[in-house]
């Protein structure tokens, strides 16, 4: 896992310049039948080297489908409700973790793990393919000029590139705590079920990602409707703080 997340953190750098590249319909697609791949590759595990090809195979798909893929994707189509925007579409994640860990957890107990994530790729990613088609493009010709009449009177932001970012002390005093923070998250997450199982059972364990990934959904959403009008930073680091009090 700790493999898979680092593989992911390295594509993640290049998810930008590939979306502009590639389009993000074909980004998105590329992800999808990726993550599909991988799916069937870990179901079909037998030893430790199988797990790190598949979950080697699963980094790329992971990066293309998550928070700086949406960002890209999601950014030129909004100017004065891109924190509600990407709040809703994060929200995604967590809908996962509270309808599909459950799922897996359940169906694992009444076939076998494989068939169990072998059931649920053949009916998601599928879905995942024909949302991709019918919903994901570039802004055209005449929403661009909407959407740019609409940032009319607003407060210009100064464009960067990757190098000057990277030199930024602004930049990092931004990225470095959110880093920190990130890496507590995914840690307690990724060892959630683990945790929890000896002393809840599989499905107190299952309940308990459920109320997780619930509350996390419900909190994208709430916040998304405010972040624009508030101290970001302030905000931030108030909930981070409410995050290491629970834990």
């Amino acid at each position: 896992v700790t493999v898979y997340y680092l593989a992911s953190a390295a594509i993640m750098v290049c998810i930008s310049d590939l979306i502009a590249k590639w389009g993000p319909r074909l980004f998105a697609t590329v992800g999808a039948v990726t993550m599909g791949i991988s799916l069937y590759l870990i179901s079909h595990t037998r030893t430790v080297l199988d797990v790190f090809f598949a979950y080697l195979a699963m980094a790329p798909a992971f990066a293309m489908l998550t928070n700086a893929a949406v960002a890209n994707i999601i950014a030129p189509w909004f100017v004065h409700k891109r924190g509600l925007a990407m709040s809703l579409a994060l929200a995604g994640g967590a809908v996962g973790g509270f309808v599909i860990v459950p799922t897996l957890v359940w169906l694992s107990g009444q076939l076998t793990f494989s068939a169990a994530l072998q059931t649920i790729s053949t009916i998601t990613i599928p879905l995942l393919l024909v949302a991709i088609l019918f919903c994901i493009s570039n802004p055209t010709a005449t929403e661009v000029g909407v959407i740019n009449a609409g940032n009319r009177g607003t407060e210009t932001v100064n464009s960067m590139t990757r190098r000057q970012a990277l030199g930024s002390a602004h930049y990092w005093t931004i990225a470095a705590p959110l880093m920190l923070a990130i890496m507590v998250q995914v840690g307690f997450v990724v060892h959630q079920v683990s945790f929890l199982f000896p002393v809840l059972g599989r499905d107190g364990a299952g309940g308990a990602v459920f109320l997780t990934a619930s509350m996390a959904a419900l909190s994208r959403v709430i916040v998304g409707f405010f972040i624009d009008r508030l101290d970001q930073r302030l905000l931030g680091a108030t909930l981070l703080v409410a995050q290491a009090c629970s834990l």
